[in-house]
C-alpha cells in the first residue's frame, strides 16, 4: 500500500534539479554557486549517457570511448532557477585559470556557447567577476549526487567514479 503524504520527507527538493547543455545560439549563462567544477568520463552507451567506471566497465570493454565532461551549479538571477550546467574539457582551461586567480568559482559569472551554429560544435567557456556577492547566493546544488541519480550509479570510497580535472592533466586514456 502507498504511503501518501503532503509533503517531502528529509527535505527533499519540491523541484527536480535541471541539468543543462548547450544548443547552438542558445549561450547559457549564469553566476557560479559551486565552489570547484567536478568532472568525470562519460559513455554514451546503450542509447544514455553513463559513467565510466573505469577497471569495470562494460562500455570500456565494447570498445566505446568515454569522453570527459565537467559540471557546476549555477544560478540565474533574473529568472532565480539554479541548475547543473554541463561543459566538455574544452571548457576547462579558461575556468581554472579563473580559480587559480580567484581562488574559487563561486560568484564568478559562466557563459558557455557552441563555437558555430552545429548541435556538435567545440563549446567555449567565459568566466567573468560577477557584481554579485558570493555570501548571497543560494547554496550549491548536489552536482554528484544529482548525476549519479540520473545514471542510477553509487559513489563509493573503493572505486571513485569522479575525477578531478586537476588530476587529469597529462593523462592518458586509462585502461
Amino acid at each position: 500500500m502507498a504511503y501518501w503524504m503532503k509533503m517531502p520527507e528529509n527535505g527533499e527538493s519540491l523541484r527536480a534539479t535541471r541539468l543543462i547543455r548547450v544548443k547552438p545560439g542558445r549561450p547559457i549563462v549564469g553566476i557560479v554557486t559551486s565552489m570547484e567544477l567536478i568532472g568525470c568520463y562519460v559513455h554514451y552507451f546503450r542509447g544514455r549517457s553513463k559513467a565510466c567506471e573505469r577497471a569495470d566497465c562494460e562500455a570500456c570493454r565494447e570498445k566505446h570511448m568515454p569522453r570527459w565532461y565537467g559540471w557546476v551549479s549555477i544560478w540565474g538571477p533574473k529568472s532565480n532557477e539554479h541548475v547543473i550546467a554541463e561543459f566538455t574539457a574544452s571548457c576547462v582551461e579558461a575556468i581554472q585559470e579563473y580559480r587559480l586567480k580567484h581562488g574559487q568559482l563561486r560568484g564568478a559569472v559562466l557563459t558557455l556557447e557552441r563555437a558555430t551554429a552545429k548541435i556538435n560544435s567545440r563549446l567555449t567557456a567565459r568566466v567573468q567577476q560577477s557584481t554579485i556577492n558570493a555570501d548571497v547566493l543560494p547554496a550549491e546544488l548536489d552536482v554528484i549526487g544529482t548525476l549519479e541519480k540520473i545514471w542510477e550509479t553509487h559513489h563509493s570510497d573503493d572505486a571513485p567514479k569522479i575525477a578531478r580535472p586537476d588530476d587529469l592533466q597529462g593523462q592518458q586514456r586509462f585502461a
